[in-house]
């Protein structure tokens, strides 16, 4: 197990089940409303399903035009799971989905940022968006989304079939975790 720099382990092996149906009794209090997890592919979130009582509320993952994540976003919306993108415009590494040229001609034809249109695109798609701004004009822009043409939106999902790009990598994050990344989904540096 992992340890500090005193040696204090940092985590214990609980089962995820075991987690999940803590969180359920704080719902049966009343203390908490609703509960979710982040990064659960199909999966660990058939598991939930399959051994305890409610359904994750929510799945906050990575997804952007170049990692749609299209299966787990079909099978959140078959099982009332909200798919919620954090990095909902890509990452800082190359090649950046801020920089693809389609989204800038669909931006300029639009008269929109190509943040507004990625943002667009995620919202159309049926997703909650956490775009990350302390900027606030980038902030209140990143509100003014509108509904993309239909040849635009699918021009855009197609980005993600041709590239699969992942941005936040947490096993480089935090070592000895592994990835719980769908096999369609690959990690790509």
């Amino acid at each position: 197990m992992p340890k500090d720099a005193e040696g204090h382990v940092l985590t214990e092996d609980i089962s995820i089940i075991d987690t999940w149906k803590a969180m359920e009794k704080l719902v049966e209090t009343g203390k908490v409303k609703s509960i979710g997890v982040s990064n659960f592919n199909i999966p660990r979130l058939q598991e939930i399903i399959d051994n305890c009582k409610i359904v994750p509320a929510v799945n906050q993952v990575e997804l952007h035009p170049y990692l749609p994540q299209e299966k787990l976003l079909q099978f959140c919306n078959k099982h009332n799971i909200l798919l919620t993108a954090f990095s909902p415009l890509g990452g800082p590494r190359s090649p950046r989905a801020m920089d693809e040229p389609l989204i800038h001609e669909i931006a300029k034809k639009l008269n929109k940022s190509p943040a507004q249109v990625m943002l667009s695109w995620a919202v159309q798609r049926g997703t909650a968006v956490v775009p990350k701004s302390a900027n606030p004009e980038r902030i209140k822009n990143n509100f003014e989304i509108r509904e993309l043409p239909e040849e635009d939106f699918a021009a855009i999902s197609e980005l993600g079939r041709k590239k699969k790009i992942r941005y936040c990598l947490p096993e480089k994050i935090w070592p000895g975790v592994s990835s719980c990344f769908e096999d369609d989904e690959p990690n790509t540096e």
